[in-house]
């Protein structure tokens, strides 16, 4: 979440006021400062390579915006809140200019994604060999740095291990940079503040709610729906690792659905009203020990079940929620359930809606309030 004081997130429940900013820089040197954003979206996804995603419309004079470019500009989103005397000013993301358009009034449309584009966009020029015996974490920092050399790396993983891999990549660094993540159960990101994040990934049993989602008085909810799917479900998950010696064979560990009383437990004869076997697979050359297959395949499978169950909603506008975020949401049955944010879309100008779609991390009450 960002970081907004608890005042105004409580008072963002009963009224508000909103506006959007932008600012312009190429390279360090600020272009334009505090420019109105006129209309516009930003966009957050946990599966997309870029986080955090932006199209703004600004508010410029005819004259204006001519030394803004495709090849060094960027621009940071800022959404102004108001409440009951409380004003607060929260940056929303820094994203590159990808895409310019300038038409004959003056306004000037920019389009970016997250600071990630720039690690994306730089590929291998030769087959890379993991560097056995290094730390992950570090060399994650490494391949981050090597593109973006001023940027700051967080580290809030809480794990770490040695590179044991040989197999070189071929061309993509991002993939690389994801997969030595996934061998410590970590995710790495670009926050709204511009800077890269290696963190654990979220753990949907244990994860704190950072703010509720509900109806009535004081309530934020204007409309919700609930999905059930069986596409991307899976109630089995197989790790493993690679083995170069055809004598040895790869670390190894699965998870499954052994509720018996699970809609999706493993084991049910689908003609019998079972889900049926629908087991995922997910290797790794970074994985070298049992355990950290089985703390992959827990947590994968956590995700797994969890996407049978997804609930979509629009709120007032809470500029202080991320993609990440754990959030305790009130469902049509009027229970309660605490909800991982996977994708949310909010719009830029006064209204400031926001559409937010969610996975399933744990019921807190069934009871009907």
């Amino acid at each position: 979440m960002l970081a907004a004081s608890a005042l105004l997130q409580e008072a963002a429940r009963y009224s508000r006021t909103l506006s959007a900013r932008c600012d312009v820089y190429h390279g360090k040197k600020p272009l334009y400062m505090d420019v109105p954003i006129i209309a516009g979206s930003l966009t957050g996804d946990r599966n997309s390579g870029t986080r955090l995603n932006a199209s703004v419309t600004l508010a410029m004079q005819r004259n204006e915006g001519t030394d803004i470019n495709v090849q060094g500009c960027r621009f940071k989103v800022f959404r102004g809140v108001e409440s009951i005397g409380v004003a607060e000013r929260l940056q929303l993301g820094e994203f590159r200019v990808d895409e310019l358009t300038r038409n004959e009034s003056g306004s000037v449309q920019l389009t970016g994604g997250g600071m990630e584009s720039y690690v994306i966009d730089a590929r291998f020029l030769r087959p890379r060999t993991p560097p056995k015996g290094t730390s992950t974490i570090a060399f994650i920092n490494t391949l981050i740095q090597e593109a973006l050399p001023t940027v700051p790396v967080q580290v809030r993983a809480t794990a770490d291990g040695l590179i044991t891999a040989t197999a070189p990549w071929d061309s993509e660094r991002w993939d690389a940079v994801t997969a030595m993540a996934d061998s410590i159960n970590a995710e790495v990101f670009c926050n709204a503040l511009g800077e890269f994040v290696i963190a654990d990934a979220p753990d949907l049993i244990s994860e704190v709610p950072v703010f509720l989602i509900n109806e009535g008085d004081g309530g934020v909810l204007v409309a919700r729906s609930t999905k059930d799917t069986r596409d991307q479900v899976y109630n089995a998950v197989s790790v493993s690792g690679s083995s170069t010696d055809p004598n040895v064979l790869p670390v190894w560990a699965w998870a499954y659905d052994n509720n018996p009383a699970s809609p999706t437990y493993y084991f049910a004869d689908p003609l019998l009203g079972g889900f049926g076997q629908v087991p995922r697979f997910y290797e790794s050359q970074f994985f070298n020990t049992d355990a950290q297959c089985q703390a992959t395949a827990d947590n994968l499978l956590a995700q797994s079940l969890a996407a049978n169950n997804t609930v979509t909603f629009n709120t007032v506008p809470l500029s202080f929620l991320e993609v990440g975020d754990t959030v305790t949401v009130q469902l049509l049955d009027g229970s309660m359930e605490n909800h991982l944010i996977q994708r949310l879309t909010c719009t830029l100008d006064i209204n400031g809606t926001l559409s937010v779609e969610t996975l399933s991390s744990k019921v807190i009450a069934r009871a009907v309030l």
